[in-house]
């Protein structure tokens, strides 16, 4: 059975946000342990932008481009 267009669209969007979410998890594992850097803050920062303010469609691709690579570096380094 075939997915509609619409409901591929929801799929990624779900896992986009799982990405996005799991991420931002991590940096805040880090920011803790580290009491406070700069750069992890920023990066929370940039997720809870992108989340909010970014076109679905393009939270989908920048999930793929960006928050992938980065979750898979964290996960390979634990």
């Amino acid at each position: 059975m075939a997915l509609s267009t619409q409901d591929e669209l929801a799929v990624q969007i779900e896992q986009a946000n799982f990405v996005m979410l799991s991420l931002y998890r991590e940096y805040s594992k880090r920011l803790l342990q580290n009491r406070y850097n700069i750069y992890y803050e920023k990066q929370m920062q940039r997720i809870r932008h992108d989340m909010m303010y970014l076109d679905k469609a393009q939270m989908v691709v920048k999930v793929r481009q960006v928050y992938v690579p980065l979750l898979k570096e964290f996960i390979e380094k634990q």
